[in-house]
């Protein structure tokens, strides 16, 4: 005789049991962590998907973590901002009242005492501002020590800067006399008038061969009437970089050979992001970004809104080129 030792209603009732304690256990890890999928087995397309959301959110965070430290940056820099404003502001005061002629030598001089000890308070915070070691007005002590109008000729991995329309005929005159700007960064920091300035052209006897960033200042009423070689801006370069110029209401002439706004002849050079308005014209070879564009050249993201005036080769915005555009 066989005989199953076997509980036909004990076995029904743990297999209602366990699907009920996996259904509990499913209830409270989804109270636990606040989450309705937490596994594939839940909702295998929609996991995949709140995976992928979980990634961007930890970006997001990251992203918020990165936003406190410059907060912090620019309350520091608003900090010592507003300790040189209220300096200015007494040596203003301090002027005012020297100007009332009332005051005799000693009060005067008093008084100028006190202004002196302000500036050099001001030249203090503004040298010594940093947060966490950096230093948050930098570019303005460099702008101090290596101003073009300083400079008899130009040291290779260094930067320089054109902040006056001075600044930049010094930067034509010595390239044009001869000095290397291979490897040598140029930053202009301020828009410039050329208004009545006399300008033959960067690298009219001498390519200009550095880096030249116009950060977007605007370099406006540039006027250049020449019978000597390529026209423009710069006049040639070769193995350049030329980045965010902006010319506004300039007036070129040329009679002899590339007439441009921006460039004349350039080889081995890189144009971007560079904007002109304005007249161009010339008797040869005229464009309105670049006169002749040679080979190893690119220019990217430009506009140009000139009229452009010549004979043999024009173009609205690159007169000839076996670059690429």
């Amino acid at each position: 005789m066989v005989i199953l030792n076997t509980n036909l209603g004990s076995l029904i009732v743990q297999s209602n049991l366990n699907k009920s304690t996996n259904s509990l256990n499913t209830a409270i890890e989804r109270m636990t962590t606040g989450f309705k999928i937490n596994h594939a087995k839940d909702n295998a397309a929609n996991y995949s998907i709140v995976k992928n959301m979980s990634v961007d959110l930890s970006s997001y965070d990251v992203a918020l973590d990165n936003v406190m430290p410059g907060s912090n940056i620019i309350d520091t820099a608003l900090s010592s901002l507003g300790l040189v404003t209220e300096h200015l502001q007494r040596i203003r005061e301090l002027a005012e009242q020297a100007a009332n002629g009332t005051y005799g030598a000693d009060s005067l001089n008093a008084i100028q005492s006190e202004i002196n000890a302000r500036a050099a308070e001001i030249k203090r915070v503004m040298t010594n501002t940093e947060y966490n070691g950096i230093k948050l007005f930098e570019i303005g002590a460099e702008l101090e020590t290596k101003r073009v109008v300083n400079q008899t000729a130009f040291q290779a991995g260094e930067t320089y800067y054109l902040k006056t329309s001075e600044d930049l005929v010094k930067l034509q005159d010595l390239v044009n006399g001869g000095a290397s700007t291979r490897d040598v960064t140029f930053e202009v920091v301020s828009d410039i008038n050329m208004q009545g300035v006399d300008f033959r052209g960067i690298g009219v006897d001498n390519n200009f061969q550095g880096t030249f960033n116009g950060n977007n200042y605007k370099i406006s009423n540039l006027t250049i009437n020449t019978t000597e070689g390529s026209v423009g801006l710069f006049a040639s370069t070769y193995v350049a970089e030329i980045n965010s110029v902006v010319l506004v209401d300039c007036d070129i002439t040329g009679s002899k050979k590339d007439t441009a706004a921006l460039a004349g002849t350039v080889q081995h050079t890189n144009i971007n992001n560079c904007y002109v308005s304005g007249l161009v014209s010339g008797s040869d070879t005229v464009g309105a970004i670049v006169a002749s564009l040679g080979s190893g050249c690119n220019v990217n993201s430009c506009y140009a809104a000139c009229d452009v005036i010549g004979w043999k080769y024009v173009g609205g915005f690159v007169g000839i080129t076996s670059g690429r555009i």
